[in-house]
């Protein structure tokens, strides 16, 4: 069982000098607890770095080591970093040492390839070779399994993904957690067997090949293993790429969650500058009408006067039109009257007219036509006159537009004023996602996001699809195997057919001693 006993780091991250861990006797979880950005996943980080030479950052793993240099430090003409991480293992006592330092000659370093990554082992006090060193830590900490041992308790995504992807990063945390488990000494040796079974496997096939009985099953044989081999490899390749775009997709999930505020900032002032348009463009129709308006705008101010003159004009009018009509009427009933008189019968009673009546009907006609004169010539070219007059003032009048423009000048100053709110609002946006940097990948991030998604799905059907077909070329091959078995060829082909059989027997002991364990 592996336990950590003690872990030292000098100048890595926020943590300057040299600073000590010691890791409690007891078995046990240790727990490191604190508000954030208080240095826990830098102190994670220092167990990542001393045990596999890897930083991981929330949004994927740090590109550039010198960017965990103390800052301080640096300043101080300090460079580099080490972790010292001591450890226990099955009674074992372990020391491993990952340092980087500046290369002899480069006094400030400015990048990268200024530093060496060096890496000591010491196994109870004696140090390890490279390999050896490689073998140890790979047999007592597997990189795949480190999670479950180096816990953060803000990346449960990570364990999410493990029920998404069982044929990749599933796969592989099962053979790491079968190392730390000793399972390694029965599958590195069916992998030694699995190649010698192949091996015994193609020899079968060249033999069947040369045999006549089996010549034309060990060309199947042959063609059929070619087949299931290319099929292995396309699945080991979408394999690969599903795990790297998985590795994407955390970091996509990651910069989602920490841009979401800004990402909200920038919808708001999308919207926000999308009704600042839409008002500017009815404030563009507004003062359009309104500059139409104020094209007849000074007849409202002469209302007044117009309006006094029209009246005026009018009522001259009206005079000499009720003098008009005066005439006609007079005219009318002085024709009625004469007529009565010249036939001596009353038109409404029909009843004769007197010689006395007759006279006075007369004289009365006679005063009629001296006050009924109607309008003299001077008098009709007045009243044509007045009329045009009239009607002239009466085009001149606003026809109460006065109230039109009133009213788009009111909606003028209420989108002036939201157009001002909007671009305050929209300006005050600008400056708080500014703050936050480069925002050229946030505004794609989703769309990223679903595409990698999208990908993802693809892949693992191209994934299920493969190992559909290598079951069929397995099904095929074990098939045409046991059928040259059956054969009864010559020497070579019973030897290689003995040699595979006995290869086979034994690795399938190692398989069912693998599936118990």
């Amino acid at each position: 069982m592996l336990r950590f006993r003690s872990m030292t780091i000098e100048n890595f991250g926020p943590y300057k000098g040299k600073q000590v861990i010691d890791f409690m006797d007891k078995p046990g979880v240790s727990i490191f607890w604190g508000d954030n950005g208080r240095g826990k996943t830098t102190l994670l980080n220092a167990f990542r770095y001393a045990l596999f030479g890897t930083i991981q950052r929330r949004n994927g793993f740090l590109r550039s080591l010198r960017a965990m240099e103390n800052v301080e430090g640096r300043k101080e003409g300090v460079y580099g970093f080490s972790v010292v991480l001591r450890m226990e293992n099955d009674g074992v006592m372990y020391e491993l040492t990952r340092q980087f330092r500046p290369r002899k000659g480069v006094a400030v370093p400015q990048n990268d390839e200024d530093y060496e990554k060096n890496v000591f082992l010491k196994q109870n006090g004696t140090f390890l070779s490279q390999q050896e060193r490689d073998h140890v830590l790979n047999m007592i900490m597997p990189e795949q399994v480190s999670r479950f041992f180096l816990f953060d308790g803000e990346l449960l995504q990570e364990y999410e993904e493990l029920l998404e992807n069982e044929t990749t990063t599933g796969e592989r945390i099962k053979e790491a957690i079968e190392k730390i488990l000793g399972v390694p000494v029965l599958t590195n040796g069916i992998v030694d067997i699995r190649d010698c079974r192949y091996g015994y496997e193609k020899q079968k096939g060249k033999a069947a090949q040369k045999d006549v009985k089996t010549q034309q099953l060990g060309l199947q044989l042959e063609k059929v293993e070619e087949e299931l081999a290319q099929h292995i490899a396309a699945r080991d390749k979408i394999r690969a790429q599903i795990t790297d775009l998985i590795r994407e997709k955390r970091r996509l999930s990651d910069l989602s969650d920490e841009t979401e505020q800004v990402r909200t900032w920038m919808a708001t002032k999308e919207a926000k500058e999308k009704s600042r348009n839409e008002k500017r463009a009815e404030m563009d129709q507004v003062l359009a009408q309104l500059r139409s308006l104020s094209k007849v705008a000074w007849k409202g101010m002469l209302d007044p006067t117009i309006q006094a003159l029209a009246e005026a004009l009018l009522a001259e009018i009206n005079a000499l039109e009720k003098k008009k009509q005066g005439k006609a009427v007079a005219d009318k009933f002085i024709a009625e009257i004469r007529r009565a008189c010249d036939d001596r019968c009353c038109p409404v009673c029909e009843q004769t007219i007197s010689d006395a009546l007759i006279a006075r009907l007369r004289k009365r006609i006679e005063d009629s036509e001296s006050e009924y004169s109607g309008l003299t010539n001077e008098e009709r070219e007045r009243l044509l006159s007045l009329q045009a007059q009239y009607n002239s003032v009466r085009r001149l009048r606003s026809q109460g537009r006065k109230n039109e423009y009133a009213m788009y000048e009111s909606r003028r100053s209420s989108l002036e004023i939201s157009i001002s709110t909007l671009t305050q609002e929209i300006r005050e946006l600008s400056d708080k996602i500014a703050k936050f940097g480069d925002t050229s990948e946030v505004a794609s991030i989703a769309r990223d996001l679903a595409l990698v998604l999208s990908k993802i799905e693809v892949a693992k059907k191209g994934e299920k699809a493969e190992t559909d077909a290598i079951n069929i070329a397995q099904a095929k091959k074990d098939n045409l195997s046991t059928a040259i078995s059956k054969q009864h060829g010559g020497a070579d082909l019973m030897l290689a057919s003995r040699q595979f059989e006995l290869c086979d027997k034994i690795y399938r002991i190692f398989e069912a001693g693998i599936a118990r364990y």
